[in-house]
């Protein structure tokens, strides 16, 4: 069961973090004249690899039901 936490608190850690940066680049995309960060597109990059790993973090807890 403290696994089971622990990836259940991870998993949501890494999806309010993605939820954040996707939330701070719809900000700028709303701006009359949008001007996007230049590190923008490494942070989604990040933000996918963190989405992956905590789908995966969810997925391995699947199979504790």
């Amino acid at each position: 069961m403290p696994r089971t936490v622990a990836a259940l608190r991870r998993s949501r850690r890494l999806l309010t973090d993605i939820e954040g940066q996707l939330g701070s680049l719809l900000v700028e995309l709303r701006q009359p004249q949008p001007c996007i960060d230049v590190g923008a597109p490494d942070r989604l990059t990040g933000a996918v690899a963190q989405a992956g790993r905590a789908l995966a973090a969810l997925d391995s807890l699947h199979g504790l039901w």
